[in-house]
């Protein structure tokens, strides 16, 4: 019987000291953010460098790359057949050695008769016409080089070299068949150089600025990534009055053809209050937070949120920069409760 009173003081003395341990927490300090209302409007992640590669003369392919080749600028993309040019350069290089051969021989012939002329008129009538016999083939000899200029230049041409390095997404024509000048052939990107496309309304354009960064997400749920704006065309579609601006992906954010989102400001950037997304208690219709006075002690504030901001989110309602709020732990919590700072 003795034991038993005595067990139940015990009890009674430990029973307040137990429920008044501080419970731990997790805090962190809200902060005063520079940051302006947005509205987020579809983008879309595409290459600078994304072309249909064709040809400029034409002829049999004889060579085309595969799908998913990787090439360097200037490397091989597909081969034409070249040998009716090879030909063609062949005939006009002989025209143009009997050309030479015959200029040599009226070259002598009119400085031999040159020096007869003086005396001889039969001379002088001879120089005339081998002077206008050369000035003919020196024309021939001219119109030959044309010739073979262009086979040359169709013979290179035949060869269909990337204009960029990049890797080749698909093959427009395929081995063995006749190519005619302008055909496209393979489909050349360039998957390092990209950049996010958007149109925006009209409305945000005073707002922004080449070279303001903004946020890029991948849908609603996503964490937004800051990119900067590289390029604002000032020109509004006349049926949706919007313009279209591009965003430089400094990394290879994404697969090209990638639908995003870009927070664009609608208005000019204020000073918010913010706290971490974590600090924020949702009950029903009302959103807490709990900040912990000099004292320790839990104190629960309802307040109403703006816009995110990155990891922040802005609040309104008791909450000044430097006080420290529960970020972890306070799902618990209850107004009053003594707390044990894990960390903030």
């Amino acid at each position: 019987m003795n034991r038993i009173i005595v067990l139940g003081a015990l009890l009674l003395a430990s029973g307040p000291t137990m429920a008044a341990q501080p419970v731990a927490v997790d805090v962190a300090r809200a902060v005063v953010l520079e940051e302006a209302p947005r509205i987020w409007v579809p983008g879309t992640v595409l290459s600078r460098q994304d072309a249909e590669i064709g040809v400029e003369v034409e002829g049999r392919l004889m060579s085309v790359a595969d799908p998913g080749s990787r090439v360097e600028a200037g490397a091989l993309l597909a081969q034409l057949d070249d040998r009716a040019w090879k030909f063609q350069l062949r005939e006009a290089e002989s025209r143009m050695a009997r050309f030479e051969a015959r200029l040599d021989f009226l070259a002598k012939e009119v400085s031999r008769l040159d020096r007869l002329s003086a005396t001889d008129s039969v001379a002088r009538n001879q120089l005339e016409e081998l002077e206008t016999e050369r000035a003919m083939v020196q024309q021939d000899h001219a119109l030959a080089v044309v010739d073979r200029d262009r086979a040359a230049y169709r013979i290179d041409q035949a060869r269909i070299a990337a204009p960029y390095a990049g890797q080749v997404v698909e093959r427009l024509m395929e081995l063995g068949e006749y190519a005619r000048p302008g055909q496209p052939v393979v489909r050349l990107v360039n998957l390092e150089d990209r950049e996010v496309r958007a149109m925006a309304p009209l409305r945000v354009a005073r707002f922004l600025a080449e070279g303001q960064s903004v946020p890029v997400r991948w849908n609603e749920e996503g964490e937004p990534t800051h990119f900067t704006i590289s390029t604002i065309i000032p020109v509004s579609d006349l049926g949706s009055r919007s313009f279209e601006l591009r965003l430089r992906l400094a990394e290879n954010h994404w697969v090209i053809g990638s639908p995003v989102e870009v927070g664009l400001p609608t208005a000019a950037p204020r000073l918010v209050v913010a706290v971490p997304r974590d600090a924020l208690v949702l009950r029903d219709e009302d959103t807490l937070i709990y900040r912990i006075n000099r004292d320790g002690v839990a104190e629960r504030l309802s307040v109403s949120t703006g816009i995110g901001i990155g990891e922040f989110v802005e609040v309104e309602g008791g909450i000044s920069a430097g006080d420290k709020v529960v970020v972890r732990g306070a799902e618990t919590l209850r107004h009053g409760q003594t707390v044990r700072e894990v960390s903030g």
